[in-house]
């Protein structure tokens, strides 16, 4: 997913990508989603809310390293 979004971003010359994480019961597995992406985190609030910045998407590296075909 995250592949996909940021080659979409290179596409429409988007330069960064902000993203939030909240913590619920829910989001718990994926409270390092960002962090595991290359976003630093930039802003984090006393309910663990925060803020994740990707600065340059030309320096995004795939993390999908698996190759489809027809959807196989």
């Amino acid at each position: 997913m995250m592949d996909t979004l940021m080659a979409e971003c290179a596409k429409r010359n988007i330069k960064s990508v902000k993203g939030f994480y909240y913590p619920t019961e829910k989001n718990k597995m994926v409270k390092d989603f960002y962090g595991l992406h290359g976003f630093i985190k930039i802003h984090e609030d006393s309910e663990q809310n925060a803020t994740w910045l990707f600065e340059d998407i030309n320096k995004y590296i795939n993390k999908n390293k698996v190759i489809l075909i027809n959807g196989n």
